[in-house]
């Protein structure tokens, strides 16, 4: 029960840090970071317009999934299966993500 309240909590943090705060990529950059949308789509999405959040990112279902992924890789090393699915996932999403990147940078 304890790690499911961390996990609600780094959530909570990044959600707030990109409220206030913004992406400090794009205030660094004056770009948008393969992220950006990311908020107002789980914002979209949790009100129940999922159309909204599709066009907001794309690739929005895979945000939360790949930041679990990212902070359990670590502990998965002592179970190879796990530790490898894992890993291949996290590599999917990257490329993923870097794909929409590259696609949005382009259009």
């Amino acid at each position: 029960m304890k790690k499911i309240a961390l996990h609600f909590l780094y959530l909570a943090v990044i959600a707030v840090y990109a409220y206030i705060i913004g992406c400090p990529f794009r205030r660094i950059t004056g770009m948008d970071c393969p992220f950006c949308g990311m908020t107002r789509a789980y914002t979209a999405a949790f009100c129940g317009d999922f159309a909204r959040a599709i066009s907001y990112h794309p690739l929005f279902l895979l945000g939360i999934p790949f930041i679990l992924g990212l902070a359990h890789l670590g502990r998965l090393k002592r179970h190879r299966r796990l530790f490898i699915a894992d890993f291949v996932f996290i590599i999917v999403c990257v490329t993923a993500f870097t794909v929409n990147y590259a696609i949005k940078i382009v259009t």
